[in-house]
């Protein structure tokens, strides 16, 4: 983790962390030392790479993504954003990525596919067949599933 990260992180805890009589400032600088240690990229991260590893604007994307401007401002401004699965399969069909990219970019915002669910399973079918047209996705899954991204 660099310096800036394990700052930005760090912030974020003070701001967010409440002062209970359960954690001692020992057991608060062990927990803070394993976060850091235990960190790894953040989803605003790994979708920024992924971004410029395709060679592609931000702005391609979550348009080509069918989102709003705001939900992309908010992961740009705070690295720890938490975005719905939804949002981030979004993201895996606009950036055209394979599925070990695809589980790569889910992780990091705390998700993963599930080979159980028949939703995932129709995007998972989308992605290995390289098709990631968001609209004919939302089609498939609208007629069976009676769901959309």
């Amino acid at each position: 983790m660099d310096d800036r990260a394990k700052k930005e992180l760090q912030e974020y805890l003070k701001d967010r962390y409440i002062s209970s009589d359960f954690v001692d400032e020992v057991k608060k600088q062990r927990i803070y030392d394993f976060i850091y240690k235990n960190f790894s990229s953040t989803f605003k991260d790994t979708l920024e790479g992924f971004i410029a590893e395709k060679g592609v604007t931000a702005l391609y994307i979550y348009k080509k993504a069918d989102l709003n401007r705001n939900i992309y401002s908010c992961i740009k401004k705070d690295r720890f954003h938490n975005v719905s699965k939804k949002t981030v399969l979004r993201f895996v069909l606009a950036l055209e990525l394979n599925v070990f990219e695809a589980e790569c970019l889910l992780n990091s915002a705390g998700f993963s596919f599930n080979r159980g669910n028949p939703f995932d399973l129709i995007i998972i079918y989308h992605i290995e067949n390289k098709f990631y047209d968001i609209i004919s996705i939302n089609g498939v899954l609208n007629d069976l599933l009676g769901i959309i991204l």
